[in-house]
């Protein structure tokens, strides 16, 4: 009786272990973000996870100014490399004691359609994802971003 592999079956082995290892590394690889399905990072929701990987600084420097809230939520998010609809609006009103009540009685986050209505009143807004936020003020008749910075959300450690 010999040790050796026969040739089917020891091929037949072979294969079935080398199948087994292209689609454990293409599930793993799909899972945590490095494939896509279907070419399109934005359709399956899993867009290049740089957000977690950019500075403040780095982000600001990517900023510029935009005429529309939605512009601006644009150019943040493409800083980040994440989907415009995932950035948060806070808005900020000065000038008027009714506004100031209805700023601390609103959602703190809002979505850019939604402070779309709001923002003809603000003086400012942050735009935010996750833990980064950016300030913006009006000036001349444009939203320019003016810092970025890490901001812990309460709860969070």
């Amino acid at each position: 009786m010999s040790m050796a592999p026969n040739g089917a079956g020891w091929w037949r082995g072979a294969l079935l272990l080398l199948l087994f290892a292209v689609v454990f590394a293409a599930v793993w690889l799909w899972r945590f973000g490095a494939v896509t399905l279907g070419g399109d990072p934005s359709a399956t929701g899993r867009a290049a996870p740089i957000a977690n990987q950019i500075t403040p600084d780095a982000l600001f420097a990517e900023l510029s100014p935009a005429p529309t809230l939605a512009e601006a939520a644009d150019g943040f998010a493409g800083a980040l490399g994440i989907a415009a609809d995932s950035v948060m609006v806070r808005l900020r009103f000065s000038g008027c004691a009714a506004c100031d009540d209805e700023e601390r009685a609103q959602q703190p986050d809002l979505t850019v359609a939604a402070a779309t209505d709001e923002i003809q009143r603000a003086d400012a807004f942050w735009l935010v994802h996750n833990d980064l936020i950016c300030l913006h003020l009006r000036q001349n008749d444009l939203w320019t971003p003016q810092s970025c910075a890490v901001f812990l959300s309460p709860g969070k450690e």
